[in-house]
């Protein structure tokens, strides 16, 4: 059976010509169709005036393009429809079985402590297997730590270090929830019976959708986590910050719209 992605929101690709111009036309990766959620957050959405300059959302594109909930989208479709290829080993099992939920703010590492080269490669070759099949999402944590150094004024000097992190998809969280069993005990997975259930209870719909924006767009807010080069040249800080808490409430305000 084939599933049909059915339109809403999608994931940041820098390199797509059409991202967010003024007309908030976002082509999502999956199926290339415009994200249904970017449009129609941005029908709520009032622009910020400061000193007689008119802010747009394409000034904070960016930061907006990477808080998009696609996990929860048609990514969840698309990994639906190729989950039957899918063969799963023992390390695959345990890495699904162990995997921190989506919703985990730091991920897991994913540089396993394994004794021999043989082991690392076979780990790391069952995430990257998990990740092409959309069970798993692999990104960067960056960890600043302590050394054994000191500077003049007798402070000790910390480095930031860039660690590769995994967490289970909401699809792949949910073959989890239908297959248990299969898994721990290392039964053959047969897709056919359970699929369409984990993808629909995976899929969220337009209102859900928009909260989750709304909850990345106001952390990106924070004056903290609004990172550089994330807003166009020229403007501040706290400008990008409040054209990003006034996204969220846009978002807010079209999602009570969409469950009601």
């Amino acid at each position: 059976m084939k599933f049909v992605a059915s339109s809403c929101c999608t994931e940041p690709i820098p390199d797509l010509p059409r991202i967010l111009r003024n007309t908030m036309e976002h082509p999502c990766h999956v199926d290339l169709q415009n994200c249904e959620i970017v449009a129609a957050m941005a029908t709520r959405f009032r622009p910020l005036i400061r000193r007689g300059q008119k802010l747009e959302l394409p000034v904070v594109r960016d930061a907006l393009l990477s808080v998009l909930p696609c996990p929860w989208c048609r990514e969840v479709e698309r990994s639906a429809n190729q989950i039957a290829r899918v063969r799963l080993g023992r390390h695959e099992r345990n890495i699904l079985l162990y995997a921190p939920p989506p919703e985990s703010p730091d991920g897991a590492i994913l540089d396993p402590s394994l004794k021999t080269h043989s082991d690392r490669e076979t780990y790391l070759r069952a995430v990257r297997k998990l990740s092409r099949a959309g069970l798993l999402r692999i990104g960067i944590r960056r960890v600043a730590m302590q050394t054994t150094g000191e500077r003049g004024d007798g402070t000790q000097i910390s480095r930031v270090y860039s660690h590769r992190t995994m967490w289970i998809t909401p699809f792949g969280q949910q073959v989890v929830a239908c297959y248990r069993n299969e898994l721990e005990e290392g039964r053959a997975v047969r897709w056919a019976l359970h699929t369409e259930k984990a993808m629909r209870a995976a899929r969220l719909g337009p209102g859900p959708l928009l909260e989750r924006l709304a909850d990345g767009l106001a952390l990106q807010a924070d004056h903290e986590a609004v990172g550089e080069g994330f807003w166009a040249e020229g403007v501040s800080r706290q400008d990008a910050s409040a054209l990003l808490a006034r996204a969220a409430e846009a978002a807010r305000a079209k999602a009570r719209t969409s469950r009601a």
